[in-house]
């Protein structure tokens, strides 16, 4: 998820890349990499004050952001693929006569 990849280089060490994040084969997997991988992020979070919010804050696009700015970023890929994460699960679950109300 670049979600990772983003906080690593904003609040991590700074070295994961988009080509270490590995696709998972099944749903499971998936899920149990998604709640760990934010584990760390929600920890950072809760560490912060109004202070180290406004913070600059490095990035994996090579220019330095307010805390506050790349965590509205975190969040807004977590709507983002949970949103597209619902399609996929309803046009799966309505595809060819299976239809589940």
């Amino acid at each position: 998820m670049a979600t990772r990849s983003t906080w690593d280089q904003s609040f991590g060490p700074g070295q994961r890349t988009f080509s270490d994040l590995v696709p998972h084969g099944d749903a499971a997997g998936a899920i149990s990499y998604l709640i760990e991988s934010q584990a760390p992020i929600t920890a950072t979070i809760d560490a912060l004050d109004g202070a180290a919010l406004d913070e600059p804050r490095p990035t994996h696009l090579g220019v330095e952001l307010p805390a506050s700015r790349i965590i509205a970023v975190l969040l807004d890929e977590q709507i983002h693929h949970g949103a597209e994460i619902g399609l996929l699960r309803d046009l799966y679950r309505c595809r060819r006569g299976s239809r589940r109300d």
